[in-house]
């Protein structure tokens, strides 16, 4: 519940006023909020950036009280949806929950190579977020009214698009993506920051505890004991930590509900669970963070499709309406459908597709090819898997129908029981719909497992060390290229893995876009060697000119 009487220290403010911090054109304002109707707590939204150089919040508390002109709400919308589309071109590691406590190992065992790529791309999602006003890049130079600027922007443009994106349930789970890298990203910033404990200056917190106590998120914990004289050791201590990696650096063991928040950590068995309650180490609270924002969000949409008359109150304002109706349809996350542009470079048809897939043809496609290409069927999924990449890679209709009937065992049959397929594909039969190929998280966690004789899915996740080293060698890559993939496929990190894969088979590369989605990997790939033909071009023309 909402209080609206009291300010920031908790004393009586003035009838019409609030805590107000004025920001040139934005004014938000703090409230109290309840706990259980037990105890009163202050959310202060000047602590979402303290002592952080960027604001992190897991936006449970929408800024409903204050003002903002026009002309900065649609500013700072699109500036936030232009952040959240550079961020859908970027693979960060540990984006599903799941992945992140992986995070946390093995992280040695990756080549300097590896990490330089993973610091440049850092760079250049730090610089992003600041070029965009979401972050600051020294707190020495910045006045405390520009760090509030910069938070109030943060906060309400992440609501301005939660709303925008409501209404459509495809374009929810691609905010919620990109707004989920954007939480990990700043998470794995915060995790080697210390903060003052607001209690007792005379001791530090890590920077997640410190998170999780300004959210609310009171767990009980227990701390690390003495160390005895005697050689006694604390028993529960010992139950709770004695298995896990890095014991040593824990501080605190949270004693969290094993389901939903910790439900990946007991899943795989990362923690000890007793009568329902899992005991949670602070080195694995990044996992409970990012279940928490999950939550936040998927909660708050499933509420606006509830009350659809509340979400029309706000969408239907004639001073906001155009701009929110337009965002999502500005936003260019590549679902590549018939309507995606693609040049003649990068345009797939039956006359170069057999130049083309061995060169540009992701692994997890290029494998369901070549099994096409010998065994002449395609089993269900891998037809569905396939198809709908060949269409997004600017097949027509009749070019994928002819392109598949030509390799298919008896074309008459494909005929009979295929053809419709691909036109319901294209929106030609059914519904009318026109469908989008899958992309990576589709693949990687909505797919069934493959059972004998299936090619479908991503081979990075399916595949043994031994088959995905075996499949590897067939592709063409030499054993230091494979050594090089192999740590990300141990250490759960697929999308990585291939982000690598494409970085061995295309040296130079930047790799932008690729890891999120088949499409893009074969996009990136078709301009790597058009770039790298016109500057061969280039190097002999003038050899040839430096000669004559």
């Amino acid at each position: 519940m909402i209080v609206r009487k009291r300010s920031i220290n908790g004393t009586p403010v003035e009838k019409g006023r609030m805590n107000e911090k004025k920001l040139q054109n934005i004014t938000i304002k703090n409230y109290e909020i309840n706990s259980n109707g037990k105890k009163k707590y202050f959310f202060d939204y000047y602590g979402c950036i303290y002592p952080f150089n960027m604001p992190i919040s897991l936006y449970k508390y929408p800024p409903i009280f204050g003002y903002c002109s026009l002309s900065d709400f649609q500013e700072i919308g699109a500036k936030r949806l232009a952040l959240l589309q550079f961020l859908d071109t970027c693979t960060i590691s540990g984006e599903e929950e799941k992945d992140t406590y992986n995070n946390l190992k093995g992280k040695m065992d990756k080549d300097a190579l590896t990490n330089n790529y993973n610091d440049n791309k850092n760079k250049q999602i730090r610089q992003k977020i600041f070029e965009y006003k979401f972050g600051i890049q020294s707190m020495k130079n910045y006045s405390k009214e520009e760090m509030e600027n910069i938070i109030m922007t943060d906060l309400l443009s992440h609501y301005i698009l939660r709303i925008a994106f409501a209404k459509d349930k495809e374009k929810q789970q691609w905010f919620l993506k990109q707004e989920l890298k954007l939480f990990i990203f700043r998470l794995n910033e915060l995790k080697n920051i210390n903060v003052l404990n607001s209690h007792n200056l005379g001791e530090s917190e890590r920077g997640l505890i410190h998170l999780l106590n300004r959210e609310n998120l009171n767990y009980e914990f227990l701390s690390k004991p003495m160390i005895s004289s005697f050689g006694v050791k604390d028993e529960a201590w010992e139950k709770y930590t004695s298995f896990i990696p890095n014991r040593d650096t824990i501080e605190k063991v949270f004693k969290i509900p094993f389901f939903p928040d910790a439900y990946f950590l007991v899943k795989d068995h990362k923690v000890c669970v007793d009568k329902a309650i899992a005991y949670v180490p602070d080195i694995y609270l990044d996992v409970i963070l990012v279940t928490q924002f999950k939550i936040t969000i998927k909660e708050s949409f499933k509420y606006l499709d509830q009350n659809e008359k509340l979400l029309l109150n706000v969408q239907n304002d004639s001073r906001i309406s155009s701009f929110l109706t337009a965002l999502p349809k500005a936003y260019v996350a590549k679902d590549y459908r018939q309507n995606y542009e693609h040049t003649q470079e990068t345009r797939l048809m039956p006359q170069n597709l057999y130049n083309v897939y061995k060169q540009s043809f992701p692994p997890c496609m290029r494998r369901i090819f070549v099994n096409f290409l010998k065994e002449k069927h395609l089993k269900h999924w891998a037809r569905q898997q396939l198809w709908l990449f060949l269409k997004g890679a600017g097949m027509t209709l009749e070019e994928n129908i002819h392109s598949n009937r030509s390799i298919w065992l008896q074309a008459d049959k494909f005929d009979k029981e295929h053809r419709y397929t691909i036109r319901y594909m294209y929106g030609k039969e059914g519904k009318k719909t026109d469908f989008s190929p899958y992309n990576c998280s589709s693949i990687i966690n909505n797919f069934p497992i493959p059972s004998s004789g299936d090619t479908h899915g991503c081979p990075f996740k399916n595949f043994d060390e031994a088959h995905l080293k075996s499949l590897l060698f067939f592709f063409g890559l030499t054993d230091g290229q494979i050594k090089n993939i192999m740590p990300f496929k141990m250490n759960n990190e697929y999308q990585m893995a291939c982000v690598k894969f494409f970085m061995e088979t295309h040296p130079g590369s930047s790799a932008d876009g690729v890891g999120n989605h088949p499409n893009s990997y074969y996009i990136e790939s078709r301009k790597y060697y058009k770039s790298k033909a016109t500057n061969g071009t280039s190097e002999a023309g003038a050899q040839k000119a430096s000669a004559s």
